[in-house]
């Protein structure tokens, strides 16, 4: 059996992926008290379709099942090698994953990524051509990013199904996220119905304290989509 090798992530997405989760974040490191971060890390389980983590692989050795800004001590095997999402690895599902604790929220900014632009289409702010990401300058399928005051959500039905998405200008550049935050309707919508045939917008605080983890899918009918994976806010101080 191969011995594991433990990565010490602070996690900054844990959203749902089908009927399993998508777990993400970044490898963190301590000097001289502080946390310093490193890598994305994207946890897969090669068992499942697409990787989805099962929430009994990710249910750490405390009971908790991870949220954003805990820091997880999770064994993996492997990187997996994917030029579609270069920061994935496969878990070692034999083993169990440790709570080491919360990221000092006062400190989120640290995380931030500052990239030149988001991914970018003329075509579609939605999606991306597969094999997109291979050909950034620096291939990256996550950014945690503060956003500009300019972005709105809508909330609507497509195709019977309810639809929730961040609409964001970064770089003179206009985006349209998928939100797949499990806890965003408990903390937004309260209990709103979504009418077929209506949209209902909705803005979100704009007060710089919101920060948003953001992805794109593998791969899917020839196109990577834009995915909000977590929307969190910067507890006033």
């Amino acid at each position: 059996m191969e011995s594991p090798i433990y990565k010490l992530i602070v996690v900054l997405a844990n959203s749902v992926k089908r009927s399993h989760w998508c777990v993400a974040g970044k490898q963190i490191f301590e000097s001289n008290g502080r946390w310093v971060p490193g890598l994305w890390v994207r946890p897969m389980d090669p068992t499942t379709e697409g990787g989805a983590i099962t929430r009994e692989n990710m249910r750490c050795d405390n009971g908790r099942i991870p949220q954003p800004f805990d820091i997880i001590d999770i064994p993996m095997l492997k990187c997996v090698i994917d030029p579609h999402h270069p920061e994935d690895w496969v878990i070692d599902s034999s083993r169990q994953w440790k709570y080491c604790g919360t990221f000092p929220a006062g400190d989120a900014d640290s995380l931030l990524d500052s990239p030149p632009q988001l991914w970018s289409s003329r075509t579609d702010p939605r999606k991306l051509p597969e094999g997109y990401i291979a050909k950034m300058l620096r291939p990256s399928s996550l950014f945690f990013i503060k956003p500009a005051a300019d972005f709105h959500i809508a909330i609507f039905k497509e195709d019977d199904r309810p639809r929730r998405r961040l609409s964001l200008r970064y770089k003179d550049t206009d985006h349209e996220f998928d939100i797949t935050d499990p806890t965003f309707e408990d903390r937004y919508l309260h209990g709103h119905r979504i009418i077929p045939g209506q949209k209902f917008e909705m803005t979100l605080p704009q007060d710089g304290r919101l920060h948003l983890c953001l992805s794109l899918t593998p791969p899917f009918h020839g196109a990577h989509y834009k995915i909000a994976a977590t929307i969190w806010e910067k507890p006033p101080a």
